[in-house]
């Protein structure tokens, strides 16, 4: 994976994998699109390859820049910033998967909020030493 440097080793788990153990747990999230407009918000009621549906909304993988989970979570301790097609983002490393990178930051209200972007939008991913 070249756009990876000194980071962890990819998890096998894909962005549908995240995804509906994210239903699973009946998380809320927020999906945003390419042009940073929010496409929808709510909770998943269906994964498949290439979608998502956020109630009966539909939205394809393709048409996503990022998903932000509405919800506490925990990440690991390395610092890394992500590069996308829309802007750079920094936080703490949650996984890199086999086609989506999710971090973690620390929203106003000191709440750790994940974003899950898929690897499509990502020009790099660089870890930090702490």
């Amino acid at each position: 994976m070249g756009i990876v440097t000194a980071c962890p080793s990819p998890k096998p788990i894909t962005l549908q994998q995240r995804l509906t153990s994210i239903q699973d747990i009946h998380l809320r999230v927020k999906i945003t699109g390419l042009s940073g407009n929010t496409l929808s918000e709510g909770f998943i009621t269906n994964v498949g390859k290439t979608f998502v549906n956020i109630g009966t909304k539909r939205i394809l993988f393709s048409n996503i820049s990022r998903i932000t989970v509405l919800s506490d979570t925990s990440s690991t301790d390395t610092p890394v910033t992500v590069k996308t097609k829309q802007g750079t983002l920094s936080g703490t490393l949650v996984v890199i998967g086999i086609d989506f990178v999710e971090i973690a930051f620390v929203n106003p209200d000191g709440i750790v909020t994940p974003e899950i972007i898929p690897l499509s939008q990502v020009i790099k991913i660089t870890c930090r030493k702490k």
